[in-house]
């Protein structure tokens, strides 16, 4: 029996390229049968925490060079 990526990739060849790059097919194929406001929430809060990574991160940095 076939799974998932199996089935997506003989569906979609093209996206073999987007595995080779490192792409979990899988996960962005769930991620697509998402609601799309779910997805911007979800987005939301990854930038959110990138934002206080980087900020921290720059705080950090500039509290060294003292």
């Amino acid at each position: 029996m076939e799974n998932l990526e199996e089935k997506l990739l003989a569906e979609y060849p093209g996206l073999a390229r987007a595995k080779e790059y490192g792409i979990d097919i899988v996960m962005l194929y769930d991620n697509v049968q998402r609601p799309v406001i779910e997805r911007i929430r979800r987005h939301q809060i990854a930038l959110n925490t990138f934002k206080l990574l980087y900020n921290t991160a720059n705080v950090q940095t500039k509290k060294g060079r003292g």
